[in-house]
């Protein structure tokens, strides 16, 4: 499946257990803070694995912007996901 030119397996894309929609609303309410993996999983309790995999997915969601930027929580410079 392509999505924005990205390759992303099908078993990836698909939602599991309402943790997609969670960061979703997450992001949407938090929106113009940038959170990186790290950060976004100890926000929402999540394992990394997990986070880095709902990121992909939400990149090819409208209304999402992964770009690597500072961090709104750790202030590094990583790959960061927005709302907005």
């Amino acid at each position: 499946m392509f999505g924005h030119g990205d390759l992303v397996h099908l078993a990836c894309h698909a939602s599991t257990d309402g943790a997609d929609e969670t960061v979703a609303s997450f992001l949407r309410s938090s929106a113009g803070r940038r959170y990186c993996h790290t950060c976004l999983a100890r926000t929402l309790s999540l394992s990394w694995k997990d986070a880095a995999k709902i990121v992909t997915r939400l990149r090819i969601t409208p209304g999402f912007r992964v770009t690597t930027e500072q961090c709104s929580l750790c202030s590094e410079l990583r790959v960061t996901i927005t709302a907005g």
